[in-house]
């Protein structure tokens, strides 16, 4: 122990010979990630950036992917071979062909499939030696020569992945995966010890391999080992044989983080590379730093967990007891532990992991979930109350600012005023003392002024105003305005709402229902008055009846001619002109003031009545903030308003405060958040509590620029400083993914693992038109502000721009063939120009296909063949019947003919004798049969017979009624 204490004191002397100050740790705020956002445990024991840009976690209880709003959770399931191995996840890596190796507590180590989203477990198998040694993982890296190193509880394991890059479609087997194995000799072909914990290979190529029981280095060239122990003499300098964790900075230092042994440094003595002969690294020797008991700027545990050096060099150590920032050039540390009285402190102080991502934000796994910070989080320095500290703010509420000629800032708050030295970082307070007449009147400061002649104001909301010459170094001693509600040169109401100097130096205030008032320094009042000032008072400013005496002024403002501009509380705001703002008689009214309000059937007037800041612009226009009604442009030669809401992008549509930088960029404090505004283009960049604001809400009058262009803004926790030319921006261009394809009303859900390849295209039936579509951009500073839009080709070609929603819902597609094209940003407006697309083809129900069509007409054109067919046979077969109908009946017309042809024939034989029975008058053919005359003569000749009476007959057969009748002729009709 004396070499522990001779370090301490050779520590101590260099600190006081540089004669450091020591200070508490940076504010840091930490965003928080646990169970309640879908982590599946919260003790984070390894985690990683995979190449798409997704983040895995691996938790006691499972695996996590994480893409920014979500996790999904892979755990091993008894039922499921091609389930992860165990759930107790030890460590994560990611290999140069995109595979990712885990490792588990107890289920050895698993390949993740991509394609698939399954595993392949690679586990012990005491039949088999060149499986793995053990089950148990604890750590695993690939190498620069393409070697995958898995250190178990078993010995050391490896493998050349250049075998497997052969497989097809990167998908070995178990069989094809074949390990050689290091074990825990001791000697020097061998490990010092056979449960391994961490592995580095540093920038010479060696392998740095921590065990439970010392530190080694493998050479490969030769095959050798090399052990560094803790040993009573502390040959070497290591404190403990329990190594944890490995790091190589990039200087090429070796950090060795140990249990109960601190952290420990190998010396550098070779070159600025850091790579030494195998010869000089065996003797290398190790300066420890450990925590220590009686200094706040040591280490927080002597038990190391993690480390990581960032993109920026600062150097983290996580411990069982803390997060630590080491100054490498003055070797002390700044340390973060949990506060359960602040919101945004760190959350858990045992320190499992540290990682940085591409965007260069830090992951802080500790035993109660996720933190995150990063450096684009801390750009607002804030002064903020804390309970117990006398350095810190009076309290939280910060209600106006300003600055004197020393730099020194004043903060009004809601008990007291508070001084702030951005050099020394000290605050002092002032507050009332019923027993001190020259403190303040009363504690809630509601505005402050430092004036021209160096003079600062405070108004105490319902106690009056008060003022104090400003003597550097020296404390303030307040003086009392005299109040006496009767008297016009005395404070006639004690509820100041508002305090501004014009640019004839003169001092207004505002106060609650009383209207303006206007203090005129008066050097012949020095010598006969306690104070030399007239009060002018401005009251009926409105000109009406039912306005005057009953408008709040919350700001007032002068622009470049001279006029007065007052912002109220519901009344618009009001120009006061020039002539009347100088004149000593205000109540003649030279000249009547304007006013605009908001008109409900005007949408070019102002959009809301409560003015709270009113801004005259470099450019000449005049800008009010409102309460509600977001940001106003008026345009003075029209007298019309153009405004600015949440619907441009603005955070809020209360507008607290305008403030603009030497770029011409307006920054507005709101009810959440700031915004940077620039009128030229519309550009809006939005600030909220994860970039370091005191809090979403921030109040009026609380908002300063110095002559320096820093900016001040305050709020209910506190008070916010920083320089616009210093607001960094993410410029890491977002991967965009798609997630997920769920259809609507219906559980089925496509899953797309492999997203970082280009999507098999989906395929759906005609009832399946349906479908939400899921998509991130993997940027995990401040992913609510990640901006995304889409568009459905053919049936759209605009974009639509969706702002911070990550989904797109589609309904009632109809069948056809669609490309589904995707952007996103970051949180800083920077886009991925590349579109990610996904194909989808709605497939048509049969009756609609082509095919079906096709056959459908072949059917009718068959079917319109057949009925021509039938037909064609119908009309051929009456056709036929009908020529045998013409044939029968032309030879029935011939046989006819015939017959008439031989009875013309007979009837030319009648010229003979032809016998006629006397008493019936029939006739005898020459066969000797008996006919009627008039059928053989009809037969025999072309004669035919019609039947009649002739006179003679007539009276036999008819009564002479008939005959003597109307008609008395006789027509017995014929055949």
């Amino acid at each position: 122990m004396k070499i522990r204490k001779k370090h301490r004191l050779i520590n101590l002397i260099f600190l006081l010979t540089l004669g450091v100050v020591i200070s508490q740790a940076s504010d840091l705020s930490f965003q928080h990630l646990d169970i309640s956002d879908g982590l599946s445990q919260n003790s984070i024991k390894c985690m990683l950036q995979d190449r798409t840009g997704f983040m895995w976690f691996g938790t006691e209880d499972g695996l996590n992917r994480y893409d920014g709003y979500q996790f999904k959770t892979f755990r091993h399931d008894p039922w499921d071979s091609t389930s992860i191995g165990g759930n107790d996840i030890s460590a994560i890596c990611e290999d140069h062909a995109g595979r990712l190796w885990i490792g588990t507590h107890d289920g050895g180590l698993n390949l993740y499939r991509c394609s698939s989203g399954d595993f392949i477990r690679i586990g012990h198998h005491l039949d088999q030696p060149h499986t793995l040694s053990h089950d148990s993982v604890r750590t695993i890296i690939e190498d620069s020569q393409g070697i995958l190193w898995v250190g178990t509880a078993n010995g050391l394991n490896f493998v050349n992945l250049a075998k497997l890059d052969s497989l097809s479609a990167f998908n070995p087997t178990t069989e094809a995966i074949q390990f050689s194995h290091i074990e825990g000799t001791g000697d020097s072909t061998g490990l010092s010890y056979h449960w391994v914990n961490c592995l580095l290979e540093d920038k010479a190529g060696y392998l740095w391999i921590g065990t439970n029981w010392g530190l080694n280095v493998f050479n490969r060239e030769n095959g050798l080992f090399h052990h560094f122990y803790y040993t009573e003499e502390n040959t070497c300098g290591l404190w403990s044989n329990y190594i944890k964790c490995i790091m190589q900075d990039d200087e090429g230092t070796l950090w060795i983080g140990t249990e109960l042994g601190g952290l420990s440094r190998m010396k550098q003595d070779a070159g600025p590379d850091g790579i030494k002969e195998w010869e000089e690294l065996k003797s290398s020797r190790f300066v420890y730093f450990e925590n220590e008991v009686d200094s706040r700027n040591s280490l927080s545990s002597n038990t190391v967990l993690s480390m990581i050096e960032d993109g920026s060099g600062d150097f983290w150590i996580g411990t069982e007891d803390g997060l630590n920032r080491m100054n490498r050039e003055i070797n002390t540390f700044e340390i973060w532990k949990q506060d359960p009285n602040q919101v945004r402190s760190l959350k858990g102080n045992f320190i499992s992991s540290i990682y940085q991502d591409r965007s260069g934000l830090l992951w802080f796994g500790s035993d109660q979930g996720l933190n995150t910070w990063s450096v684009f989080q801390n750009q607002f320095e804030h002064i903020r109350h804390m309970p117990g500290e006398p350095n810190s703010l009076s309290n939280p509420y910060v209600w106006a600012i300003c600055e004197d000629l020393e730099q020194n800032v004043y903060i009004a708050t809601n008990c007291g005023l508070n001084v702030y030295s951005p050099e020394t970082k000290q605050i002092r307070h002032y507050i009332h003392d019923d027993q001190n007449p020259q403190s303040l009147v009363g504690n809630y400061i509601i505005d402050v002024l430092i004036d021209s002649r160096n003079i600062l104001w405070v108004a105490a909301n319902g106690w009056g105003l008060d003022y104090s010459v400003i003597q550097p170094g020296k404390p303030l001693r307040f003086q009392h305005v005299p109040f006496d509600p009767d008297q016009d040169q005395a404070l006639q109401n004690e509820f100041i709402m508002a305090l501004f100097e014009d640019r004839k130096g003169n001092i207004w205030y505002s106060t609650y229902h009383m209207g303006l008032t206007k203090l005129i320094y008066d050097p012949d009042l020095e010598s006969r008055s306690d104070f030399p000032y007239r009060f002018v008072r401005y009251k009926y400013l409105m000109q009406s009846d039912s306005l005057a005496d009953n408008y709040n002024v919350h700001v007032l403002h002068q622009d470049n001619e001279g006029n007065l501009w007052a912002g109220t509380d519901g009344y618009g705001v009001i120009q006061i002109p020039v002539s009347l703002v100088e004149s000593m008689t205000p109540s003649e009214l030279p000249e009547k003031p304007l006013y605009f309000r908001h008109d409900p059937s005007d949408r070019e007037s102002l959009r809301n009545d409560y003015v709270m800041d009113i801004h005259h612009d470099s450019t000449g226009n005049i800008w009010l903030g409102t309460y509600g009604g977001g940001l106003n442009r008026l345009d003075l030669s029209t007298g019309k308003f153009a405004s600015y809401t949440m619907q441009d992008g603005l955070c809020n549509d209360v507008i607290y405060s305008i403030l603009e930088d030497s770029k011409g960029r307006f920054w507005l404090s709101t009810n959440n958040g700031i915004c940077r505004f620039d009128p030229a283009t519309g550009q809006v960049k939005n600030f909220s509590v994860s970039d370091g604001l005191q809090a979403f809400e921030f109040n009026v009058h609380a908002q300063f620029i110095n002559l320096r262009g820093e900016i001040f803004f305050g709020g209910v926790n506190g008070l916010n400083i920083f320089h616009p030319d210093k607001i960094r921006s993410n410029t890491l261009v977002p991967p965009i993914v798609i997630l997920g394809f769920q259809l609507l009303n219906d559980s089925t859900e496509f899953n797309l693992h492999c997203t970082s390849q280009k999507h098999e295209p989906i395929h759906l039936n005609y009832q399946q038109n349906g479908f939400e579509i899921r998509f991130a951009a993997l940027n995990y500073i401040d992913p609510g502000n990640n901006q995304y839009r889409y568009r459905m080709r053919p049936v759209e070609t605009a974009w639509h721009n969706r702002g911070n929603e990550n989904s797109a819902t589609y309904a009632r597609l109809s069948p056809g063939e669609y490309q589904f094209e995707l952007q996103g940003s970051n949180n800083d407006g920077v886009w991925n120009p590349e579109n990610r697309i996904l194909l989808i083809t709605i497939h048509p129900p049969f009756w609609q296909t082509r095919w079906f069509q096709a056959c459908m007409i072949l059917t009718m054109i068959g079917f319109i063949l057949f009925i021509h067919y039938l037909r064609t046979r119908s009309i051929r077969r009456r056709k036929q019947l009908l020529e045998i109908r013409v044939h029968e009946r032309t030879e029935a017309l011939a046989a006819a003919n015939e017959e008439l042809q031989t009875a013309l024939d007979d009837v030319q034989h009648l010229e003979g004798l032809l016998p006629i029975c006397a008493a019936c008058k029939n006739v005898r053919d020459d066969k000797g049969y008996w006919h009627q005359v008039e059928s053989y003569i009809s037969k025999n000749s072309n004669v035919e017979f019609s039947h009649s009476l002739c006179p003679d007959c007539s009276p036999k057969y008819f009564p002479d009624e008939i005959i003597n009748g109307e008609d008395q002729s006789c027509d017995c009709g014929s055949d």
